[in-house]
């Protein structure tokens, strides 16, 4: 394996489990963890770890639930509500569909990538 391909290894490791996706990302340095988990059509994501960017992800997350999304996926026109909690280094958010729609935690998984991402560079949210 190169370096290249191990950088990039340890970049980014998913786990996949029977009640969900579990995403690690180390982006530079690890600073969110985060799992995906469906509750009927729905979604609940737990983020923890979040230390100093706690503030820039509830921007973000806000951004989305006021149908401001700026992720790379046409996911957020499916969502009828998104709550967000947060307590210490942990955000919690519930992602609830339109009637009759089912959110796709790929899509999601992508959008959670994507705002990491953004909030590592700092961009202005």
């Amino acid at each position: 394996m190169t370096s290249a391909e191990d950088a990039n290894l340890n970049s980014k490791v998913f786990l996949k489990m029977s009640d969900g996706l579990a995403a690690y990302l180390n982006l530079g340095q690890l600073f969110m963890k985060y799992r995906i988990d469906e509750h009927g059509d729905g979604l609940d994501i737990s983020v923890d770890n979040v230390k100093d960017k706690k503030d820039k992800l509830l921007q973000a997350f806000q951004e989305c639930q006021e149908g401001r999304c700026s992720c790379p996926t046409e996911e957020y026109k499916k969502l009828d509500q998104l709550e967000i909690e947060h307590n210490g280094e942990n955000i919690r958010l519930r992602l609830t569909p339109k009637r009759g729609v089912k959110m796709d935690k790929a899509e999601i998984d992508r959008c959670l990538e994507y705002t990491a991402e953004r909030v590592k560079k700092d961009h202005k949210l």
